[in-house]
């Protein structure tokens, strides 16, 4: 009988346990979101890094940039060229960053992308900016090599 007792204590316990609302969740944690992120850029660019530039030196200075951007999907053709506004002998030239998409259809997945560049430099470069739609992305110090 004490058996009978002890089992119907227990599933008496058990019922009015369940009918217990359950215990309020905890609020997420505050998202950390990095600087960086905060600041939108431009083109449909998610992300950029990775970026050098070098100029060398000789009889034809020349001007090598190399970078990474990520984008919303594979497949675009990405090319920096010369702003053609800028001097030709300019301290601080402007390069312009191109993205061109994908045709067709093409899976949705966050893609790096190389960006390089190999040009004429002049003598006294010191720094270069890159933009695309008008804004800048970064700007780089130009080492010599």
């Amino acid at each position: 009988m004490k058996f009978v007792q002890a089992l119907a204590v227990l599933l008496t316990t058990a019922a009015l346990a369940a009918c217990q609302p359950p215990p309020a969740e905890e609020p997420p944690a505050p998202e950390v979101v990095a600087a960086e992120a905060a600041v939108a850029l431009p083109c449909g660019i998610i992300a950029h890094r990775g970026w050098t530039a070098s100029r060398s030196t000789g009889s034809t200075p020349a001007l090598t940039i190399a970078g990474e951007v990520d984008l919303g999907t594979p497949g675009y053709s990405v090319s920096l060229a010369r702003d053609p506004a800028d001097a030709t002998d300019t301290a601080e030239p402007r390069l312009l960053l191109t993205l061109t998409p994908p045709a067709g259809m093409v899976t949705e997945v966050v893609t790096a992308h190389p960006v390089n560049y190999f040009g004429p430099a002049p003598n006294a470069i010191t720094s270069v900016h890159i933009a695309c739609d008008g804004q800048d992305i970064t700007n780089i110090a130009v080492a010599a090599q």
